[in-house]
């Protein structure tokens, strides 16, 4: 996902959190939650929600369940943490240098 389409959705969420529909999409996601999706964080919940669908999985998660993609079907992007590591330098290597 680029890091455009991460701020529109972004700004999609916030337009959600604005607006008077919250509390009826919320009701739908998690108290009739299902699949996968259910144990997604709350803001990819709303990602999948304002696509208008409340059962979402990738294309894999679609075939173990016995269903397939339609052709020609459109695709959406939820939000992952970005982990980077990062090196340590203790004092003791800083003395070695």
């Amino acid at each position: 996902m680029t890091i455009q389409k991460a701020l529109e959705e972004l700004g999609n969420l916030v337009k959600l959190f604005s607006s008077q529909e919250l509390p009826e999409m919320c009701k739908q996601v998690f108290i009739q939650s299902v699949g996968p999706s259910r144990k997604w964080s709350l803001g990819n919940r709303l990602v999948m929600l304002l696509h208008g669908t409340a059962d979402a999985r990738g294309y894999r998660q679609w075939h173990e369940s016995g269903r397939h993609v339609k052709k020609g079907a459109k695709a959406f992007y939820i939000l992952a943490p970005m982990i980077r590591h990062k090196k340590v330098v203790t004092k003791k290597a800083r003395k070695m240098t």
